[in-house]
Formats: structure tokens, C-alpha cells, sequence
């Protein structure tokens, strides 16, 4: 579950418009999905019956600083030279609209779709975690998620039937 839900950001994350502006745009967009990521993954381990009052506490500060910023940017110029602004403005597009959908409440299912159909045309799956994981976005988004001690204490109560 950590694992696709990171996924999806990732990809929707990479997946945005390069200019100065829409990297910024692009920038408030991932922080938003990062963030409904975090409740999502709360949520559904309420579901199942686990006590979140703790993990709540330790979901992590999902504004980008300088290091995941250089990351986006790196892949917004490979997803550039592969699929062009066109390609790249269809995309943002996508996402203005899966955070409205999150906004509403789309929760884990709303991940987990997103990752069906929102792979940029052009871009295969296996291109697009490489270019993350080149430009370091992936070592970005692992880190953010470890902050606060959040996939931790997640894990935990998975482990525990929670």
C-alpha cells in the first residue's frame, strides 16, 4: 500500500509542467496530493480498526524544499525532451483534476486508479521510474515519507492486524 501510494505521487509528482510558473504550480499540486496520500493511508487504517491517534500526529510536512525541487525539475526536462509541452500541459490537467476528486474524499481507491491511468502517453511505466530514480525524485519522496517517523509507525500497526 506505502509503496503504490508513493508511486502514484511520484509519477503524478514528475508528471507536471516545466516552465518556471507551472514548476511552481506544479510544486503546489504534488504538496496537496502528498498530503491527502498521508490522510488516505490514515484513513484506511482506521478502517481496519487500527487506533490512529498517534500516527495523525506524525504525518510529515509535505512542502517541497530545495533537494525535491532540483529532483522535479530534472525529470520535468526528461519528460520534456520525451513527450513535449503538450504532452506535459495534458498532464497537469490530469492532476488539477485527480486533486479535486481527492478533495471530495476519493481516499485510497483514488491512488490506486490514478496509477492505472495516469502514465503520460509517450512514457512507459519502466521509463518513467527510471527517470525518477535517475533525477532522485524517488530518494526524495522515500525521504519525506520516513520524516516524522510516519511509514514507521504505519508499518507497525500493520504488523500488528491493526
Amino acid at each position: 500500500m506505502i509503496r503504490r501510494a508513493a508511486f502514484v505521487v511520484m509519477l503524478l509528482t514528475a508528471n507536471g509542467a516545466y516552465a518556471s510558473g507551472q514548476l511552481d504550480r506544479m510544486e503546489e499540486l504534488s504538496e496537496q496530493l502528498s498530503k491527502y496520500m498521508y490522510e488516505a493511508m490514515v484513513e484506511s487504517a482506521a478502517t481496519e480498526g487500527a487506533d490512529v491517534s498517534n500516527l495523525k500526529t506524525m504525518i510529515p510536512d509535505t512542502s517541497w524544499d530545495g533537494p525535491m525541487r532540483n529532483a522535479a525539475e530534472c525529470v520535468l526536462d526528461k519528460y520534456e525532451d520525451k513527450i513535449g509541452q503538450k504532452g506535459i500541459d495534458k498532464m497537469l490537467e490530469e492532476i488539477e483534476d485527480l486533486v479535486k476528486q481527492l478533495k471530495e474524499g476519493g481516499g485510497m481507491q483514488a491512488f490506486e486508479a490514478a496509477s492505472s491511468d495516469m502514465q503520460p502517453e509517450g512514457i512507459s511505466e519502466e521509463e518513467s521510474i527510471a527517470i525518477n530514480e535517475e533525477c532522485g525524485m524517488a530518494d526524495e519522496m522515500q525521504r519525506q515519507m520516513m520524516e516524522d517517523g510516519f511509514v514507521t509507525e504505519l508499518m507497525k500497526l500493520m504488523a500488528a492486524g491493526q
